[in-house]
């Protein structure tokens, strides 16, 4: 490849190789940084809005025949409607000749594309399953001074900040939030904290989110949250009974309380402090699996169209020996059912 010559991922590409992977749970995580999108439902053919419909089922629809020839029709379910929309993000960075890997600048001058292109992938679906991670559950378009955080917060809005516009409109009702306890649930001495944090979830449930099968709910917290929880069981000289759930991984044994399985998201820590500040900061989702929407377009990575087709362009520039990378895609999350989410988030 000559200076200054592209080399160009489309957008399906893009997805089927780096964006996708990053919900499904079959590629290694990022350890401490690891989001836990696997229960994500992915839509990729959203290039601006598309609704959302919500089935309600409407009971007692039984109802006595009396001497008429007349039948009383009742309507038997009602909807909701909601849009999930994307975004249009994009990075562009420069890079010194090495940062991708050792050998790049031979490969690229030999026209090696097909060793190029293999050792690269890893390094941009590495960075972009960390910022699609925080953007899904931290992003807020709306956030300022965003070169203060350490991380991605501001690309398209995520799953935290749509719980607090439903919190505010009363979709989520108050009795389905709470406060956890800002103390280090590592500590002994607070141990019962996580538990009552784990509890108050469980507790905060609707009527109808109660009776839903207990298999399909999960339960998200913050690692410590988890740690101290376990720290709680073994205190009570007890085990923590082990539940299996699916994904396109396979199945995955996670703890539980009372039948509902508890995912730790180590993201949310480092996360946390970076948006908060230094200190205890806790934060449980309980919601039905597959409740949480991620949006894209795997055909366009652009609404405009001016650049759609390209969704990663990577270019050598010979003055300041440097690659330069340009990413484009749409994004942006939603949640299907709001009312079947309960929120706790320590002060």
């Amino acid at each position: 490849m000559v200076n200054g010559e592209s080399w160009i991922i489309e957008p399906l590409a893009m997805f089927t190789n780096i964006v996708h992977p990053s919900f499904t749970g079959l590629i290694p995580g990022t350890g401490a940084y690891d989001g836990m999108l696997y229960d994500f439902v992915v839509m990729d053919n959203v290039p601006y809005k598309r609704p959302i419909v919500d089935l309600y089922p409407q009971y007692n629809i039984l109802q006595p025949r009396d001497g008429s020839c007349e039948l009383v029709y009742k309507q038997i379910g009602t909807t909701g409607l909601r849009d999930i929309e994307t975004r249009q993000i994009y990075g562009a960075t420069k890079n010194c000749r090495h940062q991708f890997y050792q050998g790049a600048l031979r490969d690229w001058a030999n026209d090696d594309m097909e060793t190029f292109g293999s050792k690269i992938t890893p390094f941009f679906l590495k960075a972009c399953q960390i910022d699609m991670a925080t953007n899904c559950w931290f992003g807020d378009v709306a956030r300022p001074n965003l070169g203060n955080y350490s991380f991605s917060v501001g690309a398209y809005d995520g799953i935290v900040k749509w719980i607090q516009k439903y919190i505010a409109l009363g979709t989520i009702p108050a009795s389905q939030t709470f406060t956890p306890a800002a103390t280090n649930y590592r500590d002994p001495a607070h141990y019962q904290d996580a538990y009552n944090a784990i509890d108050a979830a469980w507790k905060g449930q609707s009527e109808l989110m109660q009776n839903w099968p207990d298999e399909n709910k999960i339960m998200y917290v913050d690692k410590a949250t988890l740690d101290g929880y376990r720290g709680w069981i073994r205190s009570i000289g007890t085990t923590i009974p082990g539940v299996e759930i699916s994904y396109a991984g396979g199945l995955k044994t996670l703890d539980s309380y009372n039948g509902i399985a508890i995912q730790a998201v180590p993201l949310w820590a480092p996360v946390l402090n970076s948006l908060l500040g230094a200190g205890y900061h806790h934060m449980v989702i309980l919601t039905v699996r597959q409740n949480l929407l991620f949006a894209t377009d795997k055909e366009n990575a652009d609404m405009a169209g001016e650049n759609g087709k390209v969704a990663l362009n990577i270019f050598y520039w010979q003055m300041d020996m440097s690659f330069y990378y340009q990413q484009f895609m749409l994004a942006g999350t939603q949640i299907a059912l709001p009312e079947f989410i309960v929120f706790g988030q320590s002060a």
